[in-house]
């Protein structure tokens, strides 16, 4: 059976690539993990960039723990999970947050999508995780 791990370069152009993402975090050891649907950025060697709402209980867990879990896959052939320490939460810049959605959704939709939220933003918090621990398949080996 061929190898399905990802290599350094691999993982990381797969990570800056377009994906549906979740983010997980600890919230107490009596639950299982919470799992937030997010937009994200990632240039490789870089941090990972994620917008969550700033009235969540995924933002509340973050800043407590400290470490989360992004996932992003390509269905049904490849999947990469990163895990990262928060480094800082700071308010979405929405110009920053556009680009992430035409990047994701392309321009058109992702254009429509972004003057849907716009006014939303502001309840946006951005959290930069330093990447620490990664896991990886791609099935199309």
């Amino acid at each position: 059976m061929p190898a399905v791990h990802m290599e350094i370069g691999e993982r990381e152009r797969f990570l800056a690539g377009v994906h549906a993402g979740t983010l997980s975090v600890v919230e107490s050891s009596e639950r299982a993990p919470l799992v937030t649907p997010v937009w994200s950025h990632y240039l490789p060697g870089d941090v990972v960039r994620v917008g969550i709402e700033d009235d969540g209980r995924c933002l509340e867990a973050l800043r407590r723990v400290g470490r989360a879990t992004l996932a992003v896959q390509r269905v049904p052939y490849g999947c990469v999970a990163v895990e990262g320490t928060l480094l800082v939460s700071e308010p979405t810049d929405p110009s920053e947050y556009r680009q992430w959605v035409l990047g994701c959704l392309g321009a058109a939709p992702g254009e429509r999508y972004y003057r849907s939220v716009e006014d939303d933003l502001e309840r946006m918090t951005t959290v930069r995780l330093l990447p620490s621990r990664w896991r990886t398949r791609d099935f199309t080996r």
